[in-house]
């Protein structure tokens, strides 16, 4: 009779713990719904620091099912190719239509890295800096990809980062674990230079342009490199925008050579006779997951 009693109680003690994680990954899903869409700023906010509470209140029980969180819709959920980590990320915008990004690493062991962006994370040498998980570049990715660092696993890191103003951002970073803790950055790109110079290495890959472009950065597997657009500067279109820089209808990208990602300054000899919408955006119905946008009647999030 004893025996009886403990298994049903065992059984219903796991059956209420996954009861819980559903009803706990619909409260996430809920929250980061409204933290993406509302069309109020402070209702974005509000949800958002729900949100951090639930996914940290998450990760807490349950950082080995980290991936889990991937089923939903405005959390960016990558996981490591050798199941090493699993890399969580979103950001909100406030009322000063600042981007506020979040992220959490989830590792194989169960340890959590929360990642704290800070202004000091984004001087004009950052290109040249690793960068540990208090001084995150922070940035939304949407994809991430096993390449090697001195004979060790690393992971590229394809990123958007709303920045501020008039400008826009992406990212091509890197990460790696070293003895359990996140290490951003790693002497990856190189730029050959004119003459006997030596060449130039880059820790990361950083393209910012106007708000109003289309800019595409990505790993293209036909063409086995790093693929994105060139960029010219333009005076822009919004008062008080100044200088900016959109893209010209050519393309540029960085080739991995064994050792380096090694830049390409031409991957087509054709160019466009004009520019793809002369720097302007397309509207479009995909989100930047790729999915369908939601049709609201509520107002346009801002």
């Amino acid at each position: 009779m004893k025996y009886i009693i403990l298994i049903v109680a065992l059984l219903s003690s796991s059956s209420s713990a996954i009861a819980q994680d559903v009803d706990h990954i619909s409260d996430i899903n809920f929250y980061a719904d409204v933290t993406a869409t509302a069309g109020i700023p402070q209702n974005r906010l509000k949800a958002d620091f729900k949100l951090v509470a639930l996914v940290e209140e998450f990760l807490a029980n349950n950082a080995t099912k980290a991936d889990e969180l991937s089923t939903i819709p405005y959390l960016s959920v990558k996981t490591a190719e050798n199941g090493e980590f699993t890399l969580i990320t979103w950001y909100v915008i406030n009322e000063e239509k600042e981007y506020i990004h979040h992220g959490y690493i989830a590792t194989r062991e169960g340890k959590v890295h929360k990642l704290t962006p800070e202004p000091a994370a984004k001087p004009r040498d950052v290109a040249y800096e690793r960068l540990d998980k208090d001084s995150w570049y922070g940035a939304l990715y949407y994809n991430m990809m096993a390449t090697t660092f001195e004979g060790k696993p690393a992971y590229l890191l394809f990123g958007f980062d709303g920045h501020e103003g008039f400008e826009h951002r992406k990212v091509v970073d890197v990460i790696r674990l070293v003895d359990g803790e996140p290490v951003f950055g790693a002497e990856l790109f190189k730029e050959a230079s004119e003459g006997n110079k030596r060449p130039t290495i880059y820790t990361r890959l950083l393209l910012e342009y106007s708000n109003d472009a289309n800019v595409s950065v990505n790993y293209n597997e036909d063409l086995g490199l790093i693929k994105y657009d060139h960029l010219i500067s333009r005076m822009g279109r919004k008062p008080g925008q100044g200088p900016t820089l959109v893209p010209d209808g050519s393309y540029v990208g960085y080739k991995w050579d064994g050792t380096y990602w090694n830049k390409v300054d031409k991957i087509f000899d054709q160019v466009s006779a004009t520019p793809p919408m002369d720097g302007r955006k397309k509207k479009s119905n995909k989100t930047l997951f790729g999915g369908e946008k939601i049709k609201k009647a509520s107002k346009k999030r801002e």
